[in-house]
């Protein structure tokens, strides 16, 4: 596992100039609570980035109680922690005209959620 490359989910605020320090570790506390409902830390996700298929590490601290109730509505915590996952499919691809099959891709995050909660 450590041959792959880590997605951080710390620090966001460097690495993205919209947010804040504190919105950033609010999304990190979303995320890593969305992923301690079914998994525990490291987790290895599969992302799809210019047709290929790429693993990434995740590692995430468990979030404590306080952590957990702060994000206890499901699909507000899910919304949150879903975002900086878009940003950064977003940013990947920053320069270049997005296809129909990119956009459809990324519209499909949100009906994935719509279909999941409505």
């Amino acid at each position: 596992m450590s041959d792959l490359e880590s997605l951080r989910l710390d620090g966001l605020h460097e690495r993205h100039p919209g947010l804040t320090q504190a919105l950033g570790q609010s999304y990190a506390e979303a995320a890593s609570v969305c992923l301690s409902r079914h998994h525990q830390p490291p987790v290895i996700l599969s992302l799809k980035h210019a047709g290929n298929d790429q693993l990434r590490v995740v590692n995430f601290v468990v979030p404590d109680e306080r952590v957990s109730n702060a994000h206890a509505n499901e699909i507000d915590a899910t919304e949150a922690g879903a975002y900086p996952v878009c940003e950064k499919w977003l940013k990947d691809r920053k320069g270049r005209t997005l296809s129909n099959d990119d956009i459809a891709h990324y519209q499909g995050f949100g009906e994935k959620r719509n279909r999941k909660y409505t």
